[in-house]
């Protein structure tokens, strides 16, 4: 058996602070994917690597589609523990750590 998709593991979990634990998470392995893909079209485009640049779209694309569709699952999920106040500690330490470079972050995290 393969590894629980995030809305498998969010409805898993039962405590607020575990369903928020696994949604941090992850939120953090997206942004490495995202960086990986990033380094690897950085090579591609160096070294003319045409296959490296077919490979990673295709790649960017599979994992993107994957993500922004569990997306609204865990906003849904994450939406019922908004009044949590200690969601409200972790956004506050997300404002100022590694979310904060990425300009959509800041603007979601604005929105909160």
């Amino acid at each position: 058996m393969g590894r629980l998709s995030i809305s498998g593991r969010l409805d898993k979990a039962k405590s607020p602070e575990l369903k928020r634990e696994i949604a941090v998470n992850w939120a953090a392995e997206w942004q490495a994917e995202y960086e990986k893909h990033v380094q690897n079209f950085e090579r591609a485009i160096r070294n003319k690597d045409y296959d490296l640049l077919v490979r990673t779209t295709g790649w960017l694309k599979a994992d993107g589609k994957k993500r922004f569709e569990a997306l609204p699952r865990v906003l849904t999920a994450m939406a019922d523990l908004k009044n949590d106040w200690t969601l409200q500690q972790d956004l506050s330490l997300v404002r100022g750590g590694v979310y904060n470079k990425c300009r959509t972050s800041k603007i979601l995290l604005r929105n909160a």
